[in-house]
């Protein structure tokens, strides 16, 4: 059954594959279908990856340390090449035989690092790390020859397949397991030298088990051989129809279940694609937020400082008040013998609010009376009976007022009263005993 089976099948063709160094198959990764936090971390600590980048992630997992040559545990990316050869080395391969380019040591990485290839496809088209980092993805030996066998880049949207199969590393070993099973079969064939006899004889026809006939052995001289029946000829080709309708609907049960599973894996991928514009969109929100909530904070400042600004504003002009105000006078009474300065027991009369002056101003007036006051004195020494128009300052003093003591003043020195009730309304100024008023002599 089984040789009649295998009859109707057709070699399988070929497929270009990348020789890799396939480590033990549990030592090999596996990888399911939910990686999206694995392409969003790496996505944000690299600050961004290509399509192909984010495709490697999902169908191979993390092998080795992506450390480069010399560098220590720091790994500096400087470009879009450098990313992906990252990517590729911790995920990747270790080529069979390396690439020119690393044979001749031009290279930051150690390791010939490869992409396994499954059904002629691979990531960043058979492209070794070195050279993707280099910039010379192009130019390697490795994916010159996958092209020129047949292979082709891998197709970011069809990955749902490879996936099912347990990632990328493992669908390759599978294949690979394959193939060499198919070719120990092959290698089955027996090389002889025919003789004459076994030319002439023609070539005997091989009987299945089911269809060999048993003959006792007291019959073998007398009894002509048998020959299978009809019926079992009928029963035989039955049999052998249902197993080849078994193996048909088997085979296309297998591709019915294929099919499914590349249609799944299509719809996922949309669905991943989906679901990184949605979390890429979630990203400029969160970083709008972010610097709208920075904007704030500027602002906020901004008015603190203004605060601050009108504040010390403020004070420097209470500051400013303070210092051009006159404190008022003690509530002591003064007492004075200067005949011109009213009474402090008298109410005090009304005073009109001045304007504020400065101390200059205001001593400069105090001079001013004070020396129209005593020209004012000096003349009254004279018996005046009537004001000279235009040169007397104060009223004239009549005759029987002549004879006193003193000088009894009119209303008219009420002025210099005044004039020093707004300096004290203004400043505090001290007069003084030298510039005040003496009383004149009696005259004789």
């Amino acid at each position: 059954m089984a040789s009649a089976a295998s009859k109707g099948k057709e070699p399988a063709k070929p497929v270009a594959r990348i020789d890799v160094e396939y480590p033990l198959e549990e030592e090999l990764p596996p990888v399911d279908a939910n990686r999206e936090d694995v392409v969003s971390h790496l996505d944000e600590k690299l600050h961004g990856l290509s399509a192909m980048d984010r495709t490697a992630v999902r169908v191979l997992g993390l092998i080795r340390v992506g450390a480069a040559r010399g560098s220590g545990d720091k790994v500096s990316l400087n470009n879009k090449n450098h990313k992906s050869a990252y990517v590729l080395y911790r995920r990747g391969l270790v080529a069979s035989a390396p690439c020119r380019k690393c044979v001749k040591h031009c290279r930051p990485y150690e390791d010939c690092v490869v992409s396994p290839s499954f059904e002629g496809v691979a990531l960043y088209a058979g492209a070794c790390a070195n050279c993707l980092c280099s910039g010379k993805g192009s130019e390697c030996s490795l994916r010159e020859a996958f092209e020129a066998a047949g292979g082709r880049n891998i197709d970011p949207g069809s990955v749902g397949h490879i996936i099912a199969h347990g990632g990328l590393a493992l669908a390759s070993f599978k294949e690979f397991r394959r193939l060499v099973a198919s070719e120990d079969e092959s290698d089955g064939a027996v090389e002889f030298i025919e003789s004459d006899e076994e030319a002439i004889a023609p070539a005997a026809r091989r009987v299945p088990m089911d269809e060999a006939v048993v003959v006792p052995d007291d019959e073998i001289a007398t009894s002509p051989p048998k020959v299978a029946s009809r019926g079992d000829s009928v029963a035989l080709t039955e049999r052998e129809s249902a197993g080849s309708v078994a193996g048909s609907e088997a085979g296309t049960n297998d591709a019915g279940l294929v099919a499914t599973l590349e249609l799944f894996g299509a719809t996922q991928t949309k669905l991943q694609c989906s679901v990184d514009a949605i979390s890429g969109s979630i990203v400029e929100i969160q970083r709008g937020i972010k610097s709208l909530h920075q904007e704030l904070e500027r602002v906020q400042a901004t008015f603190r400082d203004g605060f601050k600004v009108v504040e010390e504003l403020k004070g420097s002009i209470a500051a400013l008040k303070n210092s051009a105000t006159i404190p008022p006078p003690s509530s002591a009474p003064v007492v004075s013998d200067d005949p011109f300065v009213d009474d402090p027991a008298a109410p005090p009369a009304k005073r009109a609010r001045s304007s504020r002056r400065s101390v200059g101003d205001i001593a400069a007036s105090a001079r001013l009376l004070l020396t129209q006051f005593q020209f004012s004195v000096t003349r009254s020494e004279k018996p005046v009976t009537e004001s000279t128009p235009g040169r007397g300052l104060l009223p004239a003093v009549s005759q029987a007022n002549a004879g006193s003591s003193s000088i009894t003043p009119t209303r008219r020195p009420s002025l210099l009263c005044h004039t020093f009730d707004r300096m004290e309304d203004d400043e505090e100024v001290e007069v003084s005993e030298s510039r005040r008023a003496t009383p004149h002599k009696k005259s004789k």
